[in-house]
């Protein structure tokens, strides 16, 4: 009972303050996203933490980016992060699938989130393709062989 009155005490809290406020940051941030588009990723990522979900900020922040006239279809978001990627002089292949695969290498490194929670959430029927996001090579499975039990 505890989890249900707070998931919804911080979702009453976000649509509280982003109803209140969304003229303001609208205001604020509008000429900054409009020279600097990638910006808004930043906006993303900062209201994702206070509110600490997904859904939850693509509900409080989304409204801005589409009034804002940001694009937002995977396709729109895929051509921005290459034109911010090219742009910054970043060698390599980046896309959506980039920040996908970034977001499930850092739950597996640094905060030791299990792979078959991983491969759930990315929603594969494959371990292999889950393997090739992660980046878990095959040395490193093997290595596992070498570890003691006790």
């Amino acid at each position: 009972m505890v989890a249900v009155v707070a998931i919804y005490g911080i979702a009453w809290l976000s649509d509280t303050y982003f109803g209140t406020y969304i003229g303001d940051m609208k205001e604020s941030i509008s000429g900054m996203v409009q020279t600097a588009p990638w910006a808004f990723a930043f906006a993303l990522f900062g209201v994702s933490i206070l509110i600490n979900t997904q859904g939850g900020t693509v509900l409080a922040v989304m409204p801005l980016g589409f009034s804002l006239g940001i694009p937002v279809s995977v396709q729109a978001v895929h051509g921005l992060v290459k034109k911010w990627t090219q742009a910054i002089n970043l060698k390599g292949n980046y896309g959506t699938h980039t920040l996908r695969k970034t977001w499930g290498y850092q739950q597996r490194t640094k905060y030791g989130v299990g792979f078959d929670v991983i491969a759930k959430r990315f929603n594969h029927s494959d371990p292999k393709t889950t393997m090739t996001y992660l980046g878990i090579e095959d040395k490193e499975v093997h290595s596992i062989l070498m570890n003691e039990i006790g």
